[in-house]
């Protein structure tokens, strides 16, 4: 095998190019050897993609649960009745 052939002999294993300097990177790798540019993985973006999807579930179901319950909170603390009299004259 030539000494500069990059290729990886394992199976199901290929050599991606770097995003940013364009360097042959193992799939694996969480970012580049060469220039340190963080590589993406698509589990991790699923991951947070996922959180934010349950965050905005929660948030609809919270928002929708308590327009329906308000009434249970509330306190109707009314005011006493004002009652007109007439003045007293003494």
């Amino acid at each position: 095998m030539p000494e500069g052939d990059k290729t990886d002999q394992r199976k199901g294993a290929t050599l991606r190019s770097c995003k940013l300097c364009g360097n042959q990177i193992s799939p694996y790798t969480p970012f580049c050897r060469n220039c340190g540019h963080p590589q993406g993985s698509a589990l991790a973006l699923w991951l947070l993609g996922s959180f934010l999807l349950l965050l905005i579930a929660f948030y609809l179901a919270m928002t929708f649960f308590c327009m329906c319950n308000v009434q249970g909170f509330r306190q109707f603390n009314q005011p006493p009745p004002v009652t007109s009299s007439p003045p007293k004259n003494p």
